[in-house]
């Protein structure tokens, strides 16, 4: 193959487009070719970066680099010397991803930066449910659950983790513990917010939210690298037809990072 085909194959793994023929074979290249491994190691580190930045801001950047770069050889094109404007491009284009890559790699970091970004890449807080209209009359713990929910929904999430665990304590079975593992995972502590989904999780059921917290605690185990864990909820969660779509992208970043 040439670096064309190489370069095309290897985003198609990234991509999770191999068959699993393929990939066989694209792994046993990849440990027996060693130019091939470090054009690998080469796409990986870019890859990375475009991930981290937002991979379609980075191309849009890129195409407008090139076209200035078009507009600018075209300018040039009646001086003798030949100016291959599309090399350079592609070099200064590439010089850019690895200045990124190597910001990324090489920036300060927690000892487990990646899980955690995947995590709060595909986590959003659920949406309050329950709440009254103002005048409705209400029990003493349920005045405190719908103060939390407001708290809550004006994301004040000191306030409203403070009023749910009241609201909690007054009542068990209340949703009030599914909501205080969301404003641990919004505060990203993700220790605390797979204990609380587990918690909840046996009422989960009765509120009909137990895909909903199976998906938030595969989160908070994904961040806090309880790897199997999080397997085994994302399984049963595409049995269930549940989030494929982000299940799947979680899959291959998980497998970017392993590699």
């Amino acid at each position: 193959m040439n670096r064309e085909q190489d370069l095309h194959q290897i985003d198609a793994f990234f991509r999770g487009e191999l068959s699993a023929a393929e990939e066989q074979t694209f792994q046993k290249r990849l440990n027996e070719d060693a130019d091939f491994k470090i054009l690998f190691e080469e796409q990986k580190s870019i890859f990375q970066a475009m991930r981290l930045r937002k991979r379609q801001d980075l191309f849009e950047q890129m195409e407008a680099f090139e076209q200035e770069a078009s507009e600018q050889a075209k300018a040039v094109k009646a001086t003798t010397v030949a100016f291959n404007w599309r090399r350079w491009a592609s070099v200064a284009a590439v010089g850019l991803l690895l200045a990124i890559a190597t910001y990324f790699l090489t920036r300060p970091r927690d000892s487990k930066p990646q899980y955690a970004d995947i995590a709060k890449e595909h986590f959003e807080p659920y949406a309050p449910i329950g709440m009254k209209r103002a005048g409705e009359k209400l029990s003493q713990e349920d005045s405190l659950y719908q103060l939390a929910l407001r708290e809550y929904e004006a994301k004040a999430w000191q306030e409203a983790e403070e009023l749910f665990i009241q609201s909690n304590k007054s009542n068990k079975k209340s949703l009030a513990q599914f909501y205080i593992g969301n404003i641990a995972m919004e505060q990203e502590n993700y220790k605390k917010a797979s204990i609380d989904f587990d918690a909840f999780l046996k009422d989960a059921q009765t509120y009909n939210l137990e895909k909903e917290t199976q998906w938030q605690l595969a989160l908070a185990h994904i961040a806090n690298q309880e790897l199997e864990k999080a397997k085994r909820l994302l399984e049963g969660l595409k049995n269930k037809k549940y989030k494929l779509t982000q299940i799947k992208d979680i899959e291959q970043q998980i497998k970017f990072f392993n590699h």
